[in-house]
């Protein structure tokens, strides 16, 4: 019984080892790490230049971005505002939140490239 075992505790290390070195050459590499923080950095900073618009309607930023994305500034209560704008970033793929993070910031002109 215990020879029948051997095969299979065989491939579970194998399985271990595998997912080791997957986490350290792929997950964990440095190139990885930088575009998480990128993107982290992304849904934040947009985050804050949304939810600023949001409270500061009169401001020049906050009137553009009304015009520019009149959908994430439909009356609604403030709760309702958060979730749309929330609802917005979170469904943006990670080089266009960059992206778009880079063109409101001044970083990049829009419909430049890369």
């Amino acid at each position: 019984f215990a020879t029948a075992l051997e095969p299979a505790m065989q491939h579970r290390e194998a399985l271990r080892t595998i997912q080791q070195v997957c986490l350290d050459r792929c997950y964990r590499a440095r190139d990885v790490l930088k575009m998480e923080l990128s993107g982290a950095e992304a849904i934040q900073g947009l985050l804050a230049i949304f939810v600023g618009a949001l409270e500061d309607e009169g401001s020049l930023r906050g009137g553009h971005l009304r015009r520019l994305y009149p959908r994430l500034f439909a009356p609604a209560t403030a709760y309702e505002q958060l979730q749309q704008l929330t609802d917005h970033i979170s469904g943006m793929t990670d080089h266009y939140a960059v992206r778009l993070y880079r063109e409101l910031r001044g970083m990049r002109y829009p419909g430049g490239r890369d």
